[in-house]
């Protein structure tokens, strides 16, 4: 249950955290080796950055972050959760070529320190272990619960069908969706405690001695030509069909973003590995970030006092319109140096034309799309200015049109001009009829009298 309240609560933030994010148009100004790329602010959501970010692609490595969020939700006690490696689950990446830490069978391991295996250093042979035994003996099984969590969070365009990440048919993701599953799992303590780990000392256990792990991400690693300063995490890949990945966040002056390179350059056509890109991806991934601290800044670009639009109140005789304010102040991140006048905000296409009275002060009416270089870079909610009171005499008009309106109100009415047209009739037949018999009886009277006579 404790579990469930947790996913429910993450998603819940990622889904209200999404109420303002748009991307902005700033594609052409990041150059960019990789084939897909994707840079999000988790200040507001903002996407600043989308380079075939919706495209499906290998995600090589990336899969063990999903791994690792199943892991944590389904081990009460990561660090004294002593797991002993399965044969299977070691030989099983016999001849692949895996990355690994030489795990033995039979050897015994902490949760905790198969975590820090895999994602410090991307151990295969951890994910295929924290997979069996999460999984009850059953990779499959794990993979399943894998995929359903990814379908919950609404990633459409993902798959798993192997824990570790090696190319394989059915293993698929998008930059997109990888967004959305890095954003949950940073609401995880132990998994951004870990994904920051430059090196780590995986300890002696019952069949090895102690032994040090350095992590693959090189833009947290302060020896590396490619490490950034501010960058946190999270997790490299590299596969032949996925190309060199990196997933990371960066910090500078209170600004974080999230930065996605995925299919930077690795092999080509015939399979041998290009030279001179191997760090591509930390370089593009460095690229977007300084790009974002250099250029980009949160300023107010809604004011709750500001007159946005007008819209028409019908039902009222105290007022034929009403004017529209911000519901509240809205940051978005523009262009260092941009002037204010920059910056529009329009009533978007849903705004009603028309709304009827009665109308409260700070009911919300519709929405705005704020606007930089044409491009929406957020959304805000528009609420009344004033309250309107409504005619009950115009109220009461309206009622009624709406009634004739009706099918039901068209069928009564029709059937109200029959009765009517009924009773006119028999009124004219009767009084034709009353006529006609008097004037027999004048008839008959005289006639009488003529014959006295």
């Amino acid at each position: 249950m404790k579990k469930a309240i947790i996913f429910f609560c993450c998603i819940l933030t990622i889904l209200t955290s999404a109420v303002f994010p748009a991307a902005a148009s700033y594609n052409g100004e990041i150059k960019l080796d990789a084939e897909i790329a994707m840079l999000v602010s988790l200040d507001n959501g903002t996407v600043i950055f989308d380079k075939n970010a919706d495209k499906r692609t290998a995600p090589a490595s990336l899969t063990k972050i999903t791994t690792a969020i199943v892991a944590i939700e389904n081990c009460d006690d990561l660090e004294n959760t002593i797991v002993t490696a399965p044969y299977d689950a070691i030989h099983a990446l016999d001849g692949t070529g895996s990355s690994l830490v030489g795990i033995k069978e039979g050897e015994q391991i902490s949760m905790l320190n198969l975590l820090y295996c895999m994602m410090v250093h991307s151990a295969n042979e951890s994910a295929n272990i924290i997979a069996d035994y999460i999984g009850g003996g059953s990779i499959p099984h794990f993979i399943e619960l894998m995929n359903s969590f990814v379908k919950k969070l609404g990633c459409e365009n993902t798959h798993f069908v192997n824990a570790h990440g090696l190319d394989e048919e059915g293993q698929y993701t998008t930059a997109a969706d990888m967004c959305k599953i890095v954003e949950y799992a940073l609401r995880l303590p132990v998994f951004e405690k870990i994904t920051n780990t430059a090196k780590f000392t995986l300890p002696k256990s019952n069949l090895r001695e102690a032994q040090t792990l350095r992590t693959t991400n090189e833009l947290i690693d302060s020896s590396s030509p490619y490490y950034y300063a501010g960058a946190k995490g999270i997790k490299t890949g590299t596969t032949t069909n996925a190309g060199r990945c990196v997933i990371s966040v960066a910090s500078r002056d209170g600004y974080r973003y999230l930065g996605i390179v995925m299919r930077a350059p690795y092999k080509d056509a015939a399979g041998n590995i290009i030279k001179g890109k191997e760090g591509s991806a930390f370089v593009d991934c460095r690229k977007m970030f300084d790009w974002a601290f250099d250029n980009l800044k949160l300023e107010t670009v809604a004011d709750p006092a500001q007159i946005v639009s007008e819209v028409k109140v019908a039902l009222s005789f105290q007022s034929d319109y009403v004017r529209l304010l911000p519901k509240g102040e809205m940051r978005a991140l523009v262009p260092q140096g941009l002037n204010a006048s920059g910056v529009m905000i329009e009533p978007d296409e849903n705004m009603p034309k028309s709304i009827d009275a009665p109308v409260k002060k700070g009911e919300t009416v519709g929405k705005a799309n704020i606007l930089y270089a044409g491009q929406v870079i957020g959304t805000v909610d528009l609420v009344a200015e004033k309250d309107v009171r409504r005619s009950l005499i115009l109220y009461a008009g309206s009622l009624l049109k709406k009634g004739f309106q009706s099918t039901t109100g068209k069928i009564i009415l029709a059937a109200a001009l029959l009765v009517v047209a009924f009773y006119i009739l028999v009124n004219v037949l009767y009084h034709y009829k009353k006529k006609k018999t008097r004037i027999r009886v004048v008839r008959g009277y005289r006639q009488v009298k003529k014959g006295k006579k």
